[in-house]
């Protein structure tokens, strides 16, 4: 006789769940139903646990200045310099340096009371966590109401909510206002279903406010209150009668997300009249071909569907990997109720058509559009079972979810490059993602920045990771890093753009510091340390502990002239050590001034050019101490201005001259060059002992 295998579910029925929690409070008796303090607790638990989490990672240098940097600064200087979400990130993206010109979204207001009064990284994080961690509360109560009062079945949706590596990687790469839609849009889907209308406006109006794709999402999502309604809608068809309540909810639904939309994208266009095709994200689409802006994804997938084709079968292992996390996590049971996930659709479309992997890879904030959707299918899929399948169901459901926990939560001791090795990449392109640890150079940037960071009144130039550490000022700038795609692509003259941009943001600025770190950020400090002549003129190297650069500006003293500009006083030399470093001329041991030292010597034969520096705005003497055996002339070259600025004749001297030069320069100079020219046709040999640079500069003053 063959035996059959069953499935046992365990006993745990309503009875369990409902017993109450007797606690005294001041003589006051108060009862909890079990079910809600194991909800509490898991919600506790959540909040801490990615609280201290995610501010170890902070305090590991693994933030960013894109993104937790952006909301710091912003918030910082709303609250504290009068200057509405002011911050200096994408300043070679963005005109206007005004967060609300980038992305609208106006629920960061709310935050703003509470960080002004706890101005720190961590506060921003922990209202990440607990934003996200009580989306709970809402889903449990959704789902407790789609099942008749099914305490079980409510629990433990909103318990492996909480569990779900999906919501765990919303939360893990610095703070995002995407996370904060997550608990709003539960919230709403709720006041919808129950039908509680005050409410569900003023959810409608939060969620709104999260970020400026929203309107898109609710519109699709309207066909999820089409559903809601459908007993209306069948009844509309038969009778032509118009059901009050579909109009109640269905209107404000669609007319709030179009005026909306149309407020957001006016409100950015007047803060940034132009933007630039960087900060339109249309590099991510590269391979669907899009020129100009997202809006042209739809019209192109119609016009032209080999190409989106080619997008969706792009890194294809990558993106069939994000959708087996995504549903595999919740054991599929979603798709079964696929109406509920129609609000996802837009984002999930864009984020499959595009070559960019942050968008469909876990371990992102983007993740977050998909998550209260994803929840709210799977509560209404579980309702719609009888309560024996369902309870069976569950128990798929928590296997699903232990297993992609242990195999893809950023908080699960299996997970990371140091444990898994490169095979993480498929999961996520964060080299972060998985539990902190303190890397030994930590503690030599913090040795680095030691003495710096003490000053309120300093302007510095920071690296990506150093600036959500340095940013509670208005003139903390980040160092605009060399762009690379998750795939590895670099943009044709990349590097000449990173050269180009920091250099101008250095001559305008003229900041204080310079802090540089080769190893978290090789290409940038290899670049600048190598070929920018205004780090070299105008700054000296203070400090230099393992890979990480101190510059410090050769500055005399710093008058605030008005509200955008102040005055600094420039003495700089350069000596055989900056021209030799540039390959320029030979060393030499001469005498100078009866003593021996190093000079540098050039062969002067038409032009040669045997010194660069660069100058900012303001006035500025050049004397120039050298001897040469025949005459020529000496020029100074500006390459931004393709024009010789200044010269003066060189005449035969046996000992070292000084020549002096005047310039009032009115824009910044990156590349000034020293060109010697000879006179004849003989060769020239020229002895350069140093140049000094002094003068007034003009620097930009936030």
């Amino acid at each position: 006789m063959s035996k059959v295998l069953t499935l046992r579910v365990p006993e745990i029925d309503n009875k369990l769940l409902s017993r109450e929690l007797a606690i005294r409070i001041h003589g006051r008796r108060f009862r909890i139903p079990m079910s809600k303090v194991i909800l509490l607790t898991a919600v506790l638990t959540f909040t801490i646990t990615f609280s201290v989490l995610t501010s170890l990672r902070h305090s590991y240098y693994l933030t960013f200045g894109g993104d937790l940097g952006i909301y710091l600064q912003s918030l910082w200087c709303t609250a504290y310099r009068g200057k509405f979400m002011y911050y200096q990130v994408e300043w070679w993206r963005v005109k206007n340096p005004c967060y609300f010109g980038v992305h609208f979204s106006p629920i960061l207001l709310l935050i703003l009371p509470i960080f002004t009064l706890i101005p720190r990284p961590e506060t921003l994080l922990t209202i990440q966590a607990l934003a996200v961690a009580i989306a709970a509360i809402p889903l449990y109560y959704l789902a407790k109401y789609l099942t008749n009062n099914d305490e079980y079945t409510a629990t433990i949706v909103a318990t492996l909510y909480l569990l779900n590596p999906v919501v765990h990687g919303c939360i893990w790469f610095d703070f995002h206002e995407q996370a904060l839609f997550i608990p709003l849009m539960i919230a709403l889907h709720y006041t919808l279903v129950r039908r509680k209308f005050r409410m569900y406006l003023l959810l409608l109006v939060l969620t709104l406010s999260t970020f400026e794709q929203v309107p898109i999402i609710l519109i699709a999502y309207a066909v999820s209150v089409l559903w809601e309604f459908r007993e209306e809608v069948v009844n509309y068809f038969l009778t032509r009668r118009v059901s009050k309540e579909l109009i109640k909810y269905l209107t404000p639904l669609i007319t709030l997300s179009a005026i909306w939309f149309v407020i957001a994208y006016t409100v950015m266009r007047m803060i940034n009249p132009v933007v630039t095709k960087e900060l339109l994200a249309v590099e991510n689409f590269r391979v669907l071909g899009i020129k100009r802006s997202v809006f042209e994804i739809p019209i192109k997938v119609i016009t032209d569907p080999n190409s989106a084709i080619k997008a969706l079968c792009f890194d294809l292992p990558v993106k069939f990997m994000y959708l087996l996390i995504l549903f595999g996590s919740t054991a599929a049971i979603p798709l079964t109720y696929p109406i509920h996930l129609i609000g996802s659709l837009p984002w999930l479309a864009v984020a499959l058509l595009s070559n960019y992997r942050p968008y469909y890879q876990v371990g992102f904030q983007y993740s977050a559009i998909v998550v209260p959707f994803l929840f709210i299918a799977l509560a209404h899929a579980l309702a719609k079972l009888r309560k024996e399948n369902r309870r069976k169901l569950i128990i798929i459901l928590i296997t699903a979810t232990a297993t992609f926990t242990l195999t893809t939560s950023p908080i699960s001791p299996l997970v990371g490059p140091t444990r898994m090795g490169p095979g993480i990449t498929f999961l996520t392109w964060s080299p972060q993602y998985e539990l902190p640890f303190k890397y030994y150079h930590v503690d030599r940037i913090n040795e680095a920045l030691r003495g710096i960071k003490e000053s309120e009144n300093y302007s510095i130039m920071v690296p990506n990771h150093i600036f959500p550490h340095m940013c509670y000022s208005t003139r903390t700038y980040m160092i605009r890093p060399v762009l690379i795609d998750p795939l590895g692509y670099i943009r044709p003259g990349e590097f000449q753009k990173v050269l180009k941009y920091n250099n101008d943001l250095i001559l305008r600025k003229l900041p204080r510091y310079v802090i540089l770190d080769e190893v978290y950020d090789v290409h940038s400090t290899r670049w600048l340390v190598g070929y920018s002549v205004p780090l070299f003129t105008l700054y000296k190297l203070v400090k230099y502990i393992d890979g990480i650069y101190v510059f410090k500006l050769r500055e005399i003293t710093r008058t605030r002239l008005n509200t955008t500009t102040e005055l600094i006083k420039l003495r700089t030399t350069l000596d055989y050590r900056i021209v030799k470093a540039e390959g320029l001329g030979t060393l030499l041991l001469d005498t100078v001034n009866k003593t021996k030292t190093v000079v540098t010597k050039h062969k002067v034969q038409r032009e040669t050019t045997i010194a660069r520096f660069a100058l900012p705005r303001g006035n500025f003497t050049i004397k120039l101490l050298l001897k040469v055996d025949k005459p020529c002339i000496l020029k100074l070259y500006s390459e931004k201005l393709n024009k010789t600025i200044a010269k003066v004749v060189i005449r035969t001297t046996e000992n070292y001259a000084k020549y002096v030069l005047k310039l009032r320069v009115e824009k910044p100079q990156p590349v000034i060059q020293v060109i010697a020219e000879s006179t004849t046709q003989h060769t020239v040999n020229l002895y350069l002992y140093k140049i000094t640079i002094e003068g007034t500069a003009i620097a930009e003053v936030p």
